[in-house]
């Protein structure tokens, strides 16, 4: 099956964790792959950026997010566990995880909002923004939003001197004016030889 977003692997990942156990990253990416089938080419299919693997870093925001908003929390070392709020969630045995169901929680409201405060700086309007009114259809992850919108104003800018520079070419020739003919201002030899030189005195 294909990647799945990183909001779809919310909830599979929480339930790894409930067994109460503290896991690693790797043993996580690990548990995931076997669930979610992805073949070997697209395990190693990488983010624009080349930095890491695509599957990867779905698991890696989703595991951001979940801690975000305390359903799970770092054990050191690279180590995390699911917390008791996390608990309660699984024994309300939710469809799915999202973004919009882990508004509910104030420390991940405040993270919201801290990253939408960021996300107001200049030049950051192509990337998708925190606060979008159907956040369960966000399927890219912040850094894949960040590299789509950086991909996205590279390619404006590059056009916008294209047309630039065409239009300055273009009235470069247009206050020029039509050029000479061929020949035009030069002296013409008769019988095409040039003319022996005057003597001198």
């Amino acid at each position: 099956m294909p990647i799945p977003d990183f909001q779809t692997v919310m909830l599979p990942l929480l339930r790894i964790t409930g067994d109460q156990l503290e896991h690693n990253f790797a043993q996580v990416i690990e548990m995931l792959a076997q669930e979610f089938s992805p073949t070997d080419e697209e395990r190693l299919e990488l983010i624009p950026s080349g930095r890491q693997a695509k599957f990867n870093s779905k698991v890696y925001w989703a595991k951001t997010y979940l801690s975000r908003a305390a359903l799970i929390e770092s054990r050191g070392r690279g180590r995390f566990a699911i917390t008791s709020r996390g608990l309660e969630v699984l024994r309300s045995d939710p469809d799915r995880i999202d973004i919009r169901f882990l508004e509910q929680y104030p420390e991940f409201r405040e993270f919201r909002n801290r990253t939408s405060r960021s996300s107001d700086e200049p030049g950051s309007e192509n990337v998708a923004s925190p606060s979008s009114s159907d956040e369960s259809q966000i399927v890219q992850t912040p850094e894949e939003a960040i590299e789509s919108g950086y991909r996205t104003l590279r390619d404006s800018l590059a056009q916008d001197l294209l047309e630039t520079n065409q239009g300055m070419l273009t009235e470069v020739f247009r206050k020029s004016g039509p050029r000479p003919p061929l020949g035009h201002g030069v002296r013409r030899f008769q019988g095409g030889r040039r003319p022996a030189p005057r003597p001198a005195g």
